[in-house]
């Protein structure tokens, strides 16, 4: 599979310096591969069906609103990233920038623009196209444009379940261990990748 990023020029205020696109797919033979996507942001046009992945990729106790995945589209867009092909949303990831040197409760309801943490609060794709790498490659192009656009930044955080953990590994995170979140009724572990 071929892996080849490009950045365009944007009109939306928040990407005004350049957005970010990652074209995954084409073989040498011409041939589509399973992967066949780009990675960009999310209009507030996006948040309904975001909001589908959201409660199909999470239990009930766990998953964001509508309102608290609209409240982190309009405050920080920049970190509000999704995986199209064609028109269609198959995955996304969402964060919100803290002051916390760990994730918890309120920074899951919070942002402070000039935070040094980059919380990563969602990271979803549609249950129909899971384990072909969509998650691994989102999360790639994820951190390289935080590192691009939030400079002031020293970390990305972000917590999961156990069987999440070699997903997160795999993406260059570093295993921190248990975290003390209470959100929902399973155990949390945490994440931080130093920028």
């Amino acid at each position: 599979m071929e892996f080849v990023p490009s950045v365009t020029h944007s009109l939306f205020p928040y990407w005004n310096t350049a957005r970010l696109y990652l074209t995954l797919g084409r073989e040498s033979t011409g041939k589509m591969s399973p992967l066949e996507g780009s990675v960009r942001p999310l209009k507030i046009t996006d948040i309904e069906e975001a909001y589908r992945l959201e409660t199909e990729g999470f239990p009930a106790e766990e998953a964001a609103t509508y309102d608290d995945l609209i409240f982190r589209q309009k405050r920080c867009a920049e970190l509000f990233m999704g995986y199209f092909e064609g028109y269609d949303l198959v995955g996304f990831i969402c964060g919100t920038r803290s002051n916390r040197v760990s994730l918890d409760e309120e920074s899951l309801h919070t942002h402070d623009p000039e935070g040094e943490s980059i919380c990563i609060h969602s990271v979803c794709v549609d249950r129909t196209r899971q384990r072909q790498g969509i998650a691994l490659k989102m999360l790639e192009t994820y951190c390289d444009h935080a590192r691009s656009v939030c400079t002031d930044a020293k970390r990305i955080l972000l917590v999961s379940h156990a069987e999440l953990i070699p997903l997160y590994t795999r993406a260059a995170f570093t295993y921190i261990g248990k975290s003390t979140l209470k959100h929902g009724s399973k155990k949390w572990f945490e994440f931080e990748m130093t920028l």
